[in-house]
């Protein structure tokens, strides 16, 4: 099939139908929302991928709301709470995704290593970090400069700014 993405990577989720003009509302699963705006093209799997072009996407309170091209109501429902792929190639650069982070050990500031990422859970605002060590379980916001000061994704690493 000529719709196959050779090297599909996911980078957000259609939540839901934002109204009956074929606008959705998107969740980014990445820092780089501008990068992958810039991609026209998407997929999205069900039994098969499917191709979806970017028309326009809107911006209202730090949510995005995208317009897909030639939506006929049949791909409206098979849209709705999925995830969204682009086929990511080599010169793309990018520093991470969020996938990349997870099971990287979480050190403080002090180099005292709080344990590994579990989860990361997607919220409006921005990502949090499920940390767990030993049965014990910490939330930290995933908010670069202010909480999260180094990402190793090398080293499987990342140093926090907080001392706890």
């Amino acid at each position: 099939m000529k719709n196959i993405p050779k090297n599909p990577i996911i980078v957000g989720k259609i939540n839901n139908n934002y109204n009956l003009k074929g606008l959705f509302n998107f969740f980014f699963l990445t820092n780089k929302k501008k990068f992958f705006l810039k991609h026209k093209t998407f997929y999205i799997k069900k039994k098969k991928w499917y191709t979806i072009l970017l028309k326009y996407y809107i911006i209202k309170k730090k949510n995005y709301i995208i317009k897909i091209k030639n939506l006929n109501n049949n791909k409206i429902k098979l849209l709705n709470n999925n995830y969204v792929y682009i086929n990511f190639k080599k010169k793309d650069k990018l520093n991470y995704y969020l996938k990349d982070i997870l099971k990287c050990k979480i050190i403080n500031y002090n180099n005292f290593k709080l344990g590994k990422i579990k989860k990361i859970y997607t919220i409006k605002t921005n990502n949090i970090i499920l940390i767990i060590k030993k049965k014990k379980e910490i939330m930290i916001p995933f908010i670069i400069k202010k909480i999260i000061k180094i990402i190793d994704i090398n080293l499987k690493i990342i140093k926090l700014n907080l001392n706890f």
